[in-house]
């Protein structure tokens, strides 16, 4: 197990980022190293149910939050042609 020298409260925020990647990252390996040549499903600690339950929320979130952008350009190219419509219809006024 990896042990952190320095407090996170006294990191920066990147510092601290760049360490949960780390392990992160680590954990995800070690994972599939233990899966991979027995394909039995290993017993995981807390930790680790934890780390994979805030990386699938992180991801629906992301996924989220990438759909309401596209529906938000959507809606936003859907504006323009209507206004452009308008235009060429001559109902208004273009100054």
């Amino acid at each position: 197990m990896l042990v952190l020298a320095h407090s996170p409260e006294k990191e920066d925020k990147r510092a601290v980022r760049d360490c949960y990647n780390n392990l992160a990252r680590e954990l995800t390996k070690k994972i599939k190293n233990e899966e991979k040549p027995s394909s039995i499903e290993t017993e995981k600690t807390n930790l680790e149910k934890d780390l994979i339950e805030r990386e699938d929320a992180a991801e629906s979130e992301k996924r989220e939050a990438d759909d309401q952008k596209k529906q938000d350009r959507e809606n936003a190219a859907d504006n323009v042609r209507e206004r452009e419509q308008w235009k060429v219809s001559g109902r208004q006024r273009v100054r």
